[in-house]
């Protein structure tokens, strides 16, 4: 990490003496303002038991600012964020919209059942369940979705998540009952998975997986992801995983326990979040070496209905659309009527 200038510091500490204390972590001073804005705003908004000083040390040393501030958007809705629960990414946040405007298409001949069933697997804070249900339940008014993690920590922000954002309105209080969070290992016998109630029919199987390669989360996440957010969230098991290219080295170990997991509740639409084009390509080979999906697409950080920018990759001799713009994002497989649900055939 290159340092800062002398003359920058300067700068900062004219404009607010703490703004250098926030250039430790933020490195540019846009951010640094914005932050010492949104810190100020926290501290005034309170009760807080800490002073604006206070604050801005603890943001000097590392310390994510959605720990901080407690929160983070999230499309409609607002996302608690403690300590041990990794922090959701807007990435998560465009293609959990991007799937709901597919399936909240009205001009659509072949619409979702109103009673749809979706399991969220990793789920931590129980975004996407939330954001899913905040822009569906208008359209699917018998909407169900189950978020299942391994963390306990993890499943009991998600259920004060829920409860709190159908306190602010953010969510109709009937979410209280079509939302549910539950612990469950994935890689337990499945005997012991029917009682967490992951082994009942699902007709969308969606997933943010631990998936950044022991290699890249050494080099590549920054000082406050590693000392921070959980690396159970992160970086997959590192367990005897010799399937070609997929394995534990790179990332890629836990995309076949989530294939079979989406046989097993007998899902029409998979959808996976990834770390990269690359890793999207690999994924995509997996679900083509499956041979039990209709479709599968490629989804980059940005996808919009309609108007997302084309391009196909070859992949076992299987042409692949990636749409949209930015890295590769998000992998989702199709079979029977899961296509049309999408607008796919």
């Amino acid at each position: 990490m290159p340092r800062l200038s002398p003359s920058y510091l300067r700068r900062a500490h004219s404009l607010s003496p703490l703004l250098p204390l926030l250039l430790r972590s933020c490195r540019d001073l846009p951010t640094a303002r914005n932050e010492l804005r949104w810190l100020r705003e926290h501290v005034l908004a309170g009760p807080c038991s800490k002073s604006l000083y206070e604050l801005c040390v603890e943001r000097s040393k590392g310390k994510p600012l959605q720990y901080i501030l407690g929160n983070q958007p999230f499309g409609d809705i607002n996302v608690l964020c403690e300590p041990g629960v990794l922090i959701p990414r807007p990435e998560t946040e465009a293609f959990t919209t991007h799937i709901a405007d597919l399936l909240a298409r009205e001009e659509t001949e072949n619409p979702p059942p109103s009673n749809l069933r979706v399991l969220d697997l990793c789920t931590g804070t129980g975004c996407i369940p939330l954001l899913l249900h905040s822009l569906l339940s208008s359209h699917l008014p018998n909407l169900s979705i189950t978020g299942i993690d391994i963390s306990h920590t993890a499943i009991c922000l998600a259920a004060k998540n829920l409860s709190w954002n159908v306190n602010h309105n953010n969510l109709a209080a009937i979410a209280n009952d079509q939302i549910k969070f539950v612990r469950a290992d994935l890689l337990t016998p499945k005997v012991a998975l029917g009682a967490s109630r992951i082994s009942q029919p699902y007709d969308i199987l969606i997933s943010n997986p631990p998936y950044v390669s022991p290699k890249a989360y050494r080099r590549e996440t920054s000082r406050s992801v590693r000392d921070w957010e959980p690396k159970l969230a992160l970086v997959p098991f590192q367990g005897d995983v010799r399937d070609g290219e997929l394995s534990s080295n790179n990332g890629d170990s836990f995309y076949p326990v989530l294939f079979s997991k989406a046989i097993e509740v007998n899902a029409k639409i998979l959808l996976l979040e990834v770390a990269d084009l690359a890793q999207a390509a690999r994924v995509a080979k997996l679900a083509t070496g499956t041979k039990r999906w209709d479709g599968i697409e490629i989804w980059r950080d940005w996808v919009c209905v309609g108007r997302s920018p084309c391009e196909r990759l070859n992949i076992e001799g299987k042409l692949i659309s990636v749409l949209g713009e930015g890295n590769g994002r998000a992998v989702i497989c199709w079979r029977a009527e899961g296509g049309g649900w999408i607008g796919r055939t």
